[in-house]
């Protein structure tokens, strides 16, 4: 693996970058394990066994990423690209995972996903993809998929995607231009609005849209509000008083925050810190 990679465990330092949750899809897990990249537009390495209680009641929630998963299931490995959802989804968002499945994934931090082949944004969001419609090799996936060793699946994935974004990655104009925006909504925890965003890029509203949603696979306005409300995640999970969250974060008003936590997470603040109090989960 590259000298200067860094993997380690914790939490994300940095105002710039941002790791994106799923804390309703592992805390029914039998295991559950991930290693922090944060590099070259990865944000973490994940492994998890689904059972059942998982199957049923697992939920995904908007975090504007894409994941890779590769689905080890001895005999019959399986590879998507997961684009983010616009609202709250249940596991079955990701196809063909049962109980039992070891399920191997790459996040990529909000905004920057990047594949040698290029990846179709615009079909990512709301769906996923079989790798094998995009990529022209997938025996990585495939050595990864037989490899039981979480850390050596890490170092294969790395060595090899690595690899690749020193030969191929290219840094054009719009690129920059979006990466400056994703970081920009990113520093502002979503709360900038698209004209306010123009006035900082010094370019049009539709220019800045068309380029982002190329970039993305969704408006920076939709952007926003998932930036936001992952903003939102952090600090229920800190038992900040959902007034407090309102008013720091500029929703119109508390209601107004409630109707987008429904949305996104698909109950009320208070029933989703019961669930996590009950599983002594850590929001993932």
């Amino acid at each position: 693996m590259d000298e200067d990679i860094r993997l380690k465990e914790g939490s994300i330092k940095g105002r710039e970058l941002l790791r994106p949750r799923q804390p309703l899809l592992v805390l029914d897990a039998s295991t559950y394990d991930w290693i922090e990249i944060m590099v070259c537009g990865i944000s973490h390495c994940y492994t998890f066994k689904a059972t059942r209680r998982m199957i049923d009641k697992a939920l995904i929630v908007p975090d504007g990423s894409v994941d890779l998963l590769i689905n080890c299931t001895a005999g019959f490995p399986d590879f998507y690209f997961i684009g983010s959802p616009t609202r709250v989804v249940d596991i079955h968002y990701i196809k063909g995972i049962k109980e039992g499945d070891i399920v191997f994934g790459v996040r990529f931090l909000p905004g920057r996903a990047w594949w040698p082949d290029e990846l179709p944004m615009d079909d990512l969001t709301d769906n996923g993809i079989p790798v094998h419609e995009i990529c022209r090799d997938t025996r990585i996936m495939a050595a990864i998929a037989q490899e039981q060793d979480f850390i050596r699946q890490v170092q294969i994935f790395m060595t090899y995607y690595m690899d690749c974004y020193q030969r191929e990655y290219r840094l054009s104009n719009r690129i920059r231009l979006s990466n400056a925006m994703v970081t920009t909504i990113t520093q502002n925890k979503g709360m900038l609005s698209i004209r306010e965003l123009a006035g900082k890029m010094g370019y049009t509203e539709r220019y800045l849209n068309r380029v982002f949603h190329d970039a993305a696979g969704m408006s920076p306005k939709m952007f926003s509000e998932i930036i936001r409300f992952q903003q939102v995640l952090r600090d229920i999970k800190d038992h900040t008083r959902i007034a407090d969250i309102s008013e720091n974060l500029n929703y119109f008003d508390q209601s107004h925050l409630l109707k987008t936590f429904k949305r996104f997470v698909g109950m009320s603040p208070q029933c989703y810190l019961k669930i996590l109090s009950n599983q002594q989960g850590i929001a993932v």
